[in-house]
């Protein structure tokens, strides 16, 4: 079976993706985006740790990081998620790849997550990002656990 270049494969992903999601950079916050990000300090961030019962702290610092670098621009909050978005698809990849053995089918499904378009409020919808995170966390566990069985 031919073996194709893994960068190639990488460089496939990241151009499907850039061509579904390029336009969301755009856009400005929208919903309920502009209430998610209202931690502009380190003592509301801890003050809100210690009130509220239920806590999401990946997502609160990244809101608390990103607003006290970026403020108020959308851009850079959608092209970080656009980055966690595209390393989930070249882990999909991975993990397929691993899984069939094979790099074609490995390639397709991951080629077919990219351009999942339903994936697109993920990346246009700043609050989602906790579908990417979690994709992300449960992505690596999985090839962790593949690994530790070799």
């Amino acid at each position: 079976m031919k073996k194709y270049s893994e960068t190639g494969i990488y460089l496939l992903l990241f151009l499907v993706s850039l061509s579904l999601f390029y336009p969301s950079f755009k856009y400005g916050f929208v919903s309920d985006d502009y209430n998610r990000i209202t931690i502009h300090s380190l003592d509301q961030l801890l003050e809100s740790w210690k009130q509220v019962n239920f806590r999401r702290p990946i997502d609160e610092l990244y809101y608390f990081s990103f607003y006290n670098f970026f403020g108020y621009n959308p851009f850079p909050y959608r092209f970080f998620l656009f980055i966690v978005y595209l390393l989930n698809s070249f882990l999909v990849y991975r993990l397929v790849r691993i899984l069939t053995q094979s790099q074609v089918v490995g390639a397709l499904v991951a080629v077919f997550f990219a351009a999942n378009t339903v994936q697109f409020r993920n990346i246009y919808w700043i609050s989602c990002n906790l579908l990417l995170f979690a994709t992300t966390f449960y992505l690596l566990s999985a090839l962790s656990f593949l690994r530790y069985l070799e």
